[in-house]
């Protein structure tokens, strides 16, 4: 009996000091790469689509609008230079919205080229100062300086249709 005691004591002691050994080294864990967070295509396209419609309604009717500044007669012309020059003025300030919201995500890899595309006309539309250079009235002045900056902004117009066709897989 006495020899069973100590077998158990010796066993006992043996389990509590076998679990108290050195510790189990454990497995390192990877630390994961971070992956980049973009926009999603939606995202992007909304940006783009909130504003499409107005433009391309300004883009079909730019000539129009050139036409009636040159060659209009009578208050309804008047009444049509009006409202054209004020659609010219919205699009620069609605380009440059669209810019700064643009800014603010990161467009996904597969936008890139088509957002880039999108880039050169707005850009090239928030830089022109109409109301600089054509004054702030209801038409444009007749200065050649404003002829030049419309002249510009219909060269920014047929390049923004194009940009906006590019996008009709998102919009």
């Amino acid at each position: 009996m006495k020899m069973m005691r100590a077998v158990l004591a010796v066993a006992h002691v043996l389990l509590v000091t076998g679990c108290a050994a050195s510790p189990v080294a454990s497995t390192p864990t990877p630390t994961p790469t971070p992956t980049p967070e973009f926009a999603t295509e939606a995202e992007v396209a909304s940006v783009i689509a909130k504003r499409a419609t107005d433009w391309r309604e300004t883009l079909d009717g730019a000539f129009e609008c050139r036409t009636v500044w040159v060659l209009g007669e009578g208050p309804l012309d008047e009444m049509k230079g009006t409202s054209c020059f004020m659609e010219a003025k919205t699009i620069n300030i609605t380009a440059e919205l669209a810019l700064d919201d643009l800014d603010a995500l990161a467009i996904p890899p597969s936008m890139t080229t088509a957002i880039a595309d999108l880039r050169v006309p707005l850009s090239g539309l928030k830089s022109i100062d109409l109301e600089g250079l054509c004054g702030t009235g209801s038409e444009p002045t007749s200065e050649d300086a404003c002829n030049k900056a419309l002249g510009a902004q219909n060269f920014h117009f047929s390049q923004l249709e194009s940009a906006l066709d590019g996008l009709s897989p998102w919009t």
